[in-house]
């Protein structure tokens, strides 16, 4: 029985992971729907050491987040946009080249909580930095 458990636990892996991996040319839109509601998405499009930028008295202080620090949670990286949005916060997508976008969310009329970076560099996209 434990043989039986453990060959479809490894025949359906690269099910489970195929459905995550990236498809050529992949749509920002829909690759952002995911990422924002799915952790375990977001870690796996994450491109560590992902670069953290705090701004202080209008100074940038920037710091290197590795995943093993994300996985032992000493920094928290769940971008859970649904509580923003219930909080009454936007989010502005722009376009900074075709390759790179940059995600502002704060309230209108305000200068934006916090920015994401994402780059697609293989036709997949993935989360590089973000500002607070």
């Amino acid at each position: 029985m434990k043989i039986f458990i453990s060959l479809l636990i490894l025949t359906l892996s690269p099910t489970v992971f195929a459905e995550t991996s990236c498809r050529p040319s992949e749509i920002f839109t829909q690759f952002y729907a995911q990422f924002k509601t799915d952790s375990q998405f977001q870690l796996q499009r994450t491109t560590f050491p992902v670069k953290k930028t705090v701004f202080v008295n209008e100074q940038p202080r920037v710091s290197y987040i590795s995943k093993q620090s994300v996985l032992n949670k000493e920094e928290y990286l769940y971008l859970d946009q649904t509580i923003m949005a219930d909080s009454g916060y936007i989010e502005l997508i722009k376009d900074k080249t075709s390759s790179e976008i940059k995600v502002l969310i704060g309230s209108e009329g305000s200068e934006p909580l916090v920015s994401y970076i994402f780059q697609n560099t293989t036709g997949c996209w993935s989360l590089t930095e973000y500002e607070e």
